[in-house]
């Protein structure tokens, strides 16, 4: 009877709420009671022997520090997050909060990525920069992909592949999916094993999902063999590959979109920058709660320079970057094309310095994609200069 219930509430949920509403509500209950110990908060310094000369702080709960460290690329180790004394000046300290604090930032921790299909896998593949181009037609001509539904060779699958490369990429904050999960995702929506010249190197999952009126095909999880997640090079081919039948797979199903799933929400973190470059626009759709920064007053230009970010708002996504006195036009220019990204409501140059009309424009060139992320080129209804007055 409790079953039958709560399938009917589902059913309700799923008819008067958007996807978008139904992903917030069940986030909620995490949430609340994440914040709920009051008393577990802490002020710590972030990795002083690393970020100096900038001092960075979090003022939050313990796992504040696990999200900071993701979006700033530092990798944890004890000792990192020393208590803080008082600052000798507190305007140009950076600091992370789990709650909202005059002048600061709303920065999400997570971004999802969404590939729009123009009904073609070649039209889809031409958005592409040649060379990444270039490469997956030479892996998909050695590559096969076959579906599996039986459950022996799904338990394997999870055994062999999905949990031992989950485990190697973020060991004990790991998310594995249950083995009886993986078995209900072969039975009911798509598990599949790739092949190279006839060798296994990885498995993918896949499910669909209707959203803003576009069917939508979302990649659930890639993994891998620990022959193949051992080895940098065998693994960008097998991940390489992977994303490309997923492409293939959403675009023969006749899916508008493609969701490759969410990434730390670090701009030149590697994962980010490996959907970037197939083509994905950037969305917080079914992303977990943002944090709150308050920049450095005194050296954002540094500050952001070192560690672009995002952050949200009613105007969308903003990606902000740094141009200190000291870095070249060229310099800046070519960071802000490996930040190419889609789906940005501004890009914000935090400068040091004047800017040039010929580097704004040059900027503003490198964001008028009129699809997803295509060429170097990504897409942004604005470019906003912070403290520079534009030279002449």
């Amino acid at each position: 009877m409790q079953n039958a219930a709560a399938a009917a509430l589902t059913e309700i949920a799923a008819r008067v709420m958007s996807p978008d509403a139904r992903a917030l509500l069940r986030q909620l209950p995490a949430e609340l009671a994440r914040r709920a110990p009051l008393w577990r908060q802490r002020v710590r310094l972030v990795a002083p022997a690393v970020t100096a000369p900038l001092r960075i702080a979090v003022a939050g709960y313990a796992d504040l520090e696990t999200h900071v460290s993701d979006l700033l690329q530092i990798k944890e180790a004890a000792g990192q997050y020393p208590p803080l004394a008082a600052p000798d000046r507190p305007a140009d300290l950076a600091l992370f909060s789990d709650w909202p604090l005059p002048g600061s930032l709303r920065v999400p921790v997570m971004l999802r990525t969404l590939v729009s299909l123009p009904g073609t896998l070649e039209a889809t593949l031409a958005g592409l920069e040649p060379e990444l181009r270039r490469r997956l037609r030479r892996l998909a001509e050695r590559g096969s992909i076959e579906q599996v539904t039986d459950a022996a060779s799904a338990a394997r699958i999870h055994r062999d592949l999905m949990e031992p490369f989950a485990r190697s990429r973020h060991e004990g904050r790991a998310s594995i999916i249950p083995e009886a999960e993986l078995m209900r995702i072969a039975r009911d929506h798509y598990l599949g094993v790739l092949r190279i010249s006839g060798h296994e190197v990885a498995a993918q999952t896949g499910s669909p999902y209707v959203r803003n009126g576009n069917r939508t095909w979302c990649a659930l999880r890639f993994g891998y063999p620990s022959h193949i997640f051992g080895n940098p090079k065998a693994l960008a081919d097998a991940n390489s590959l992977n994303a490309y039948y997923a492409l293939k797979l959403a675009i023969d199903g006749g899916y508008q979109v493609l969701d490759f799933g969410t990434s730390i929400a670090a701009p030149m973190g590697g994962l980010l920058q490996f959907k970037r470059r197939r083509g994905g626009e950037l969305s917080t759709f079914g992303c977990p709660p943002p944090v709150w920064f308050r920049p450095p007053r005194g050296a954002q230009d540094r500050f952001f320079w070192r560690w672009p970010l995002f952050s949200s708002g009613r105007g969308g996504l903003v990606l902000h970057v740094g141009a200190p006195a000291s870095v070249t036009d060229d310099a800046l220019l070519a960071r802000l094309k490996l930040l190419a990204f889609a789906g940005l409501g501004a890009v914000r140059l935090h400068a040091g310095r004047a800017l040039s009309r010929s580097v704004l424009e040059a900027a503003l060139r490198l964001f008028t994609s009129d699809g997803g992320a295509a060429h170097g080129r990504g897409s942004a209804r604005r470019i906003e200069v912070c403290d520079s007055a534009i030279a002449s």
